[in-house]
Formats: structure tokens, sequence, C-alpha cells
């Protein structure tokens, strides 16, 4: 007796051909050409139906998702091998595992995504619409487009967006997703960077973005501000943006009033000699441009504004200690 056909194996081939037309005709913009073709794919064989319904009850489970993030995310992995996708309906997960997936898989993404640096390094790649994007050491992005404008997902790190001006008003916002959520902008530049706690940090330096945590509604954040969100809801206070916000696209980092701490994790982005602060240290602040390709300079400097020791341990590790 042979099998009824809602128990035969699903054709491995026909189904990376369902997951790329399911992701085309769900998240992204078809136009008539490609409808037509899809209505031709799917009407070959009754295997060809089958396959389809498979990957279409996936994707009930994935519609509840399918604004932001997981827009975002879908298109990210609409440029990914066929096999990736292949491996998802195989296992069962469906698109219903796309959002989770990429999280979860988050800290080894920096050596499979499209552009990624590593320490001591920066790099800036000009985009199809005209934008530029500038990554900062230890940053892993996937890039993609929708309706020619960049969605990206940043898995680590910090960019800066050079964001073109839309040629149409009807063209949609760039955006970013991050493991706290989206964030939108039409023009100018938008500095994102992924803190490492979760939370996702926020610059707007020249027009208003929309900030959507994973759960939680939209807000605006007015341009020439900086706050931060997490994936849980919550918002930071809004603050002005600190001069210098972009100065690491040139190598330099400003201080203005800047926590030690903070300044001395920004050098450890870009060089490997251990450095640390001694207890008495730590809450102080300090201001001024440092270079961060060089870190002999710069410790100098630090230690004539603050007026602070350098000590050298046998190891090759730095200690700041008050002078």
């Amino acid at each position: 007796m042979s099998a009824a056909p809602d128990t035969l194996p699903l054709d491995p081939q026909l189904l990376h051909e369902a997951a790329d037309w399911l992701l085309q005709m769900r998240f992204d913009e078809p136009d008539a050409a490609t409808r037509a073709a899809f209505a031709a794919w799917l009407s070959k064989t009754p295997a060809h139906a089958r396959v389809w319904a498979h990957a279409a009850a996936s994707l009930d489970l994935f519609t509840p998702l399918a604004g932001g993030p997981a827009r975002a995310a879908a298109h990210g992995l609409l440029n990914r091998p066929r096999r990736r996708l292949l491996g998802l309906a195989m296992a069962g997960g469906g698109l219903a595992g796309l959002a989770a997936l990429t999280w979860q898989a988050a800290p080894g993404r920096r050596w499979t995504a499209d552009a990624r640096t590593g320490r001591a390094q920066r790099r800036m790649i000009a985009l199809d619409d005209g934008s530029r994007l500038h990554l900062h050491a230890r940053t892993a992005v996937d890039v993609a487009y929708t309706a020619g404008r960049p969605r990206l997902a940043l898995y680590e790190g910090e960019i800066l967006l050079e964001i073109a001006t839309p040629t149409t008003a009807r063209a949609p916002d760039v955006t970013v997703l991050s493991a706290a959520g989206t964030v939108a902008c039409r023009q100018g530049r938008l500095g994102v960077r992924c803190l490492d706690d979760g939370r996702t940090a926020v610059t707007a330096f020249d027009a208003p973005a929309v900030l959507t945590p994973r759960a939680g509604g939209p807000r605006v954040l007015a341009a020439g501000h900086t706050t931060w969100f997490a994936a849980h809801g919550r918002v930071g206070t809004s603050e002005r943006a600190p001069a210098g916000g972009d100065a690491w696209t040139h190598g330099m980092l400003i201080a203005d009033a800047t926590p030690l701490v903070e300044v001395i994790a920004a050098f450890a982005r870009y060089h490997d000699t251990p450095i640390a602060c001694a207890p008495e240290l730590t809450t102080r602040t300090v201001s001024g441009a440092f270079t961060l390709d060089e870190l002999h300079a710069s410790l100098q400097l630090l230690a004539r504004v603050l007026a602070v020791r350098i000590e050298r341990d046998d190891r090759g590790g730095i200690r700041l200690r008050a002078a």
C-alpha cells in the first residue's frame, strides 16, 4: 500500500525553493513578474503545493512577529545561502525560528556576518543607495535591502550610518535590528551601539530616529540626542548628543567629562595590553581628545590631564594610579 501524500517526506530541493519563495512573497515587495513566476512554480506538481502548504504553516507561527525585528531578520536571511533556510525547515522550526535563531546565535555571527571588523580595525562600506556604513572595531553586521533601502542587523559592536536622502517620498526608512529591537531613521547620521548588557545605545545626530523595543511601542528620539533602549521595553533618558560622538570614524576619542573607565574600555577595543585603574580612580572623569591607534601617546596625555601615574607590571599590563 502506498503512503498517503501527507505522510511522504518533503523533497529537500523543493523545501529550499519554498523557503526562498516564502521570504520573497512575505517579506519582500514582489512585482507582477515575480508573482507570475511564483504562481507557475506552485502549479508545477502536487508536491510543490504540499511543500508550500508546509512552509505557509510555518509562516503562520511567525506572523505575530512579522513587523520590525522579524522583517529585518528575514531580509538578512534572504541573502544567506539556501542551505541555511533549508536547515531551518528540515529542523521543523520553520520561519518561526528565524528571529530567535538570529539572536541565540549572535556570539558566532561575527565570523559569518556580511561585514565585520576585529580589534583595532575600522571599516567604511558604500551601500547601494548611496549611504555609507562605518564599522567600529570588533563589530559584526548583516546588510540587506528593501525597496533599495538598507536594512541592517547589528550583532555586536558599533556602527555609524551616513544615510542618503531618499529619492522618493515612498522610500522606506533605513532600519537597524539589534538584540534590543529596531531603530529606524530616514536621513542624516545615525549611531547604533550594542552594549554589553544587551541594551542598544542610539545617537540621532541630524534627524529623528524611531526606537521600537522588542516588547513595547515605538519611541521617537529627537535629532541631536542620544539614549538607550532594552528589549523588555525600557528606554533611557534622552540627552544631548556629546560633541565628537562620531570621532571614532577618524580614529579619535573625544571625551567630555567621560568616566575614566569608559575611556579605558575604548582603548581596549584597539589594543591587547590589559589596562586597569586603581580603586581611587574609578569615579574620575576625563575630558580631551585621544588617538585610538596610539596607546602610548594617549596614556601619556591621560597622565597629564588627570595627574595619574602609569605603572607597568612584569606581564606587560598597565595600571593607572593617583599621582
